[in-house]
Order: C-alpha cells, then sequence, then structure tokens
C-alpha cells in the first residue's frame, strides 16, 4: 500500500470546505502512482476486432488506471459523495462533478472576497478624498 494514501483517507472530502487541498493531494497520490495522466486524457474509443497487441495493451492500460483513480476517489470522499459519484463512467468525471459542486463555489467565493476588498479599498479612498 502506497503510504501517501494517508494524505487521503486522512483528509477525506467530506462537505467541500477543503477541496481544493484534497484535490491537491489527490493529485500527489496520481502522480506518485505514475497514473496522474488519465484525468486529462480522454478515454479510448472501444476496441475494434481487428485491434493490434499494442493498442489493446495501451486500452488496459489506461483502464487500469482509470479503476485505480476511481478507487482512491472513492475512499477518499464521504459516503454521501461516494453515493453520487460511485456509477460515473470515468474518474475525471467523478473529479469533474466534484469539482463543480466544491471547486467552483470556492472559486466565486475568493472573486467576491476580491471584488468586496476592491470596493472597499475604494470607498476609503473616496472618504479621503472628499474630506481633505
Amino acid at each position: 500500500m502506497n503510504p501517501l494514501t494517508l494524505l487521503l483517507t486522512n483528509n477525506k472530502l467530506e462537505n467541500g470546505d477543503k477541496f481544493n487541498e484534497w484535490r491537491r493531494n489527490l493529485d500527489i497520490v496520481l502522480q506518485y502512482e505514475r497514473i496522474l495522466w488519465v484525468l486529462t486524457e480522454n478515454e479510448p474509443t472501444p476496441l475494434s476486432g481487428d485491434a493490434t497487441p499494442e493498442q489493446v495493451q495501451q486500452h488496459e492500460h489506461w483502464q487500469n488506471a482509470d479503476k485505480t483513480t476511481k478507487c482512491y476517489i472513492l475512499a477518499s470522499v464521504s459516503g454521501m459523495l461516494q453515493k453520487q459519484i460511485a456509477c460515473m463512467k470515468t474518474a475525471s468525471a467523478m473529479v469533474h462533478h466534484l469539482h463543480e459542486m466544491f471547486g467552483v463555489r470556492t472559486r466565486s467565493a475568493r472573486v467576491k472576497a476580491i471584488q468586496t476588498f476592491h470596493n472597499l479599498e475604494r470607498n476609503t479612498v473616496s472618504r479621503c478624498v472628499i474630506t481633505r
């Protein structure tokens, strides 16, 4: 067993508060396993009857990497999230779904916080100019 998997099991994704940290940890484990590529490469097309041995090997390699990644993902999320994503076809679909649920919200909160800060900064500058 990969000792880095403790990163995932000790920091399970429960409600999205730590999505970015969870994703970083997942990437670390997948990079260690040398299968991070499975989240960015498209699923290979189904094999035809006249597939070469090389094509069969590449297809099996992708399928095995995807299955391993799906296991890491499912083991590192809460039971509720497992139920939502367990039937998804690929690991990248799982990560995409979780990102849509939690990553976007985090990004929007950050953008909103920056906008609020800039508005406060503008208001403070305006008051300083007006009062002088």
